[in-house]
């Protein structure tokens, strides 16, 4: 997919993720609208920044970045061990490492597998794959995962 133009309050809020991700030392993606966004696929409307990460950087953020932990028990779908939201003024960044899915009744270790770098604004950030993001959008089966998958073959 070819890059898409991508608002300045996006930018804004991926440059206050990265700001942040500096004092991760283990990998970590963006996932969900954003990172879709960032592979190149048009029309999404981008509501926060989704971002997995490990729980030795979870416990890092916690301490250095002052952000609290609001992992909570989550919902019917995910759940994180640790869960941070870093209120930005354009959008919300969420942090999130050990998180499930519930899937069939069943709840499973979520993470990608693959990783590609994304320049944006001079940032390089980590992205799985537009597949392994469609498998993402598949196994969390909301109408508006689907609606996603269905914006991404259309403009395949």
């Amino acid at each position: 997919m070819e890059p898409v133009a991508i608002p300045s309050h996006i930018t804004e809020a991926l440059g206050a993720a990265h700001d942040v991700l500096q004092s991760c030392d283990e990998g970590w993606h963006l996932f969900g609208s954003c990172a879709l966004t960032l592979q190149g696929v048009g029309g999404l409307q981008v509501r926060d920044v989704d971002v997995l990460i490990s729980p030795a950087d979870a416990a890092k953020l916690s301490v250095h970045q002052s952000i609290s932990d609001e992992s909570g028990g989550g919902t019917c779908l995910f759940r994180s061990a640790h869960f941070f939201r870093l209120k930005h003024d354009t959008l919300d960044v969420e942090f999130m490492a050990d998180m499930q899915v519930c899937s069939g009744g069943v709840w499973q270790p979520f993470h990608f597998e693959t990783v590609q770098e994304v320049i944006h604004a001079g940032r390089i950030f980590y992205v799985p794959t537009l597949d392994e993001l469609k498998q993402s959008l598949r196994l969390f089966g909301r109408a508006k995962d689907l609606a996603r998958l269905k914006l991404i073959e259309d403009q395949s």
